[in-house]
C-alpha cells in the first residue's frame, strides 16, 4: 500500500492499524523503542542504576529485547534514554546441535551490542540434559524444560547480584495466556500473570518489557535491524496450547484493531485488582536445595531425582 511516513516524507513501510499509523522503517524502530520506554515506565519494571539480566535464548522476541535496551542504555536523548546496566544469559540445555547454535548466535549479538554476555549449563545444576530426559519416557520435554529454565534463571540471577530478570514475552503471548487462563476460570494463574513480578526473599523479580508490542512488531523490528535469530526451531518443541488462542486473538483482531492492547491493559486495571482469592501465599523453603517453592520439595529438584544421576 503506498504512502507516506506520518512523522517524515520517507515512504511507508509499516502501517500500524491500530494506531492508525503508517511509518518509515527509521520512525517504526523509534516508535517500538519508545513504546517499550513507555511500557517500563508505566508498570515500573526499571529503576535508574539498576541491574537488569536479559534471558537471551538466540530467538526473535529475545534479541528483540536485548536490542532495544542496549538501545535505551546507550542513548543520551531522554525520549530514548534508561539508565540501567545490561547483560544476558544463555542457558545450554544440552541439545545437541541446537544449543551450540543458539549460544553461538547470543554470544554474537551480545559482541556486537557490548553487552556482557554469560553461558550456564543447565546440566551442571540439574544433572541432566533436555537429551536426557527426551531419551526417556516420562514427562513432555517441553514441560520439564521450563521447570529447568525458571530454576536456573531465577538461581543465577540471584546470585549474581542482578535486579530484574528481562524475558522477551510480548502482547500476543500475554493476550492468549490470558485468554486460556480467562476459559478455564484459572484464577490462581490469573492472579499471578503481570508484566511484573516484584522479587520475594530468593527470587528474582521478573519483568516483560515487550509487553505491549505485538509479536508481529517484534518480527518487523527484528528484520529491519538485520536481527538473525537462530536457525531452525528446538528439535523437541511441541504446538503450544496457546498457538490455537493466538490464531483466535488475530482474527478477532482484524475486526477489532485495539482488541489484544485493550485486553491486557483492562485485565491488569479492572480485574486483576478483584482477584485476591487466588493471590500467592508465603513460600516455604525446599528442603533439599534451600530456595522458595510452593511444596516441601521444589519441581526442579524432584526433576533431579527422576532425570539425574542414578
Amino acid at each position: 500500500m503506498a504512502g507516506k511516513c506520518k512523522w517524515c516524507s520517507g515512504d511507508m513501510e509499516v502501517f500500524l492499524p491500530y494506531a492508525r499509523l503508517s511509518l518509515c522503517r527509521s520512525h517504526f524502530r523509534n516508535y517500538v523503542v519508545r513504546r517499550v520506554k513507555r511500557t517500563i515506565e508505566r508498570y515500573g519494571m526499571i529503576n535508574s542504576g539498576e541491574r537488569v539480566l536479559v534471558a537471551l535464548s538466540g530467538g526473535k522476541d529475545s534479541l528483540v529485547l536485548l536490542h532495544i535496551l542496549s538501545t535505551l542504555r546507550d542513548s543520551d536523548d531522554p525520549k530514548f534514554s534508561l539508565k540501567c546496566e545490561v547483560e544476558a544469559v544463555t542457558l545450554d540445555l544440552g541439545i545437541k546441535g541446537y544449543s551450540e547454535r543458539c549460544i553461538a548466535v547470543a554470544r554474537a549479538h551480545c559482541e556486537k551490542l557490548g553487552v556482557p554476555h554469560h553461558t550456564i549449563k543447565a546440566a551442571e545444576l540439574a544433572g541432566f540434559t533436555m537429551d536426557d530426559v527426551a531419551s526417556r519416557r516420562g514427562r513432555p520435554t517441553c514441560s520439564v524444560c521450563g521447570v529447568v529454565k525458571r530454576y536456573v534463571l531465577n538461581k543465577v540471577g540471584v546470585e549474581m547480584g542482578f535486579d530484574r530478570l528481562a524475558t522477551g514475552h510480548n502482547l500476543d503471548d500475554e493476550a492468549a495466556v490470558l485468554l486460556s487462563n480467562y476459559l478455564s476460570a484459572n484464577v490462581e494463574l490469573l492472579s499471578r500473570q503481570s508484566p511484573v513480578l516484584p522479587a520475594r526473599e530468593g527470587m528474582i523479580s521478573r519483568i516483560k518489557p515487550l509487553f505491549e508490542v505485538s509479536e508481529r512488531e517484534t518480527a518487523m523490528y527484528a528484520q529491519f535491524q538485520g536481527l538473525a535469530p537462530v536457525d531452525g526451531k528446538c528439535p523437541y518443541a511441541i504446538a503450544p496450547s496457546t498457538l490455537k488462542f493466538k490464531m483466535v486473538l488475530n482474527m478477532l483482531e482484524e475486526e477489532v484493531p485495539t482488541m489484544k492492547i485493550s485486553m491486557v491493559r483492562g485485565f491488569l486495571e479492572k480485574v486483576k485488582p478483584l482477584l485476591k482469592k487466588g493471590e500467592t501465599g508465603p513460600l516455604r523453603r525446599c528442603v533439599a536445595c534451600g530456595y522458595p517453592s510452593s511444596s516441601e520439595v521444589c519441581s526442579f529438584c524432584r526433576l533431579k531425582k527422576i532425570y539425574g544421576p542414578m
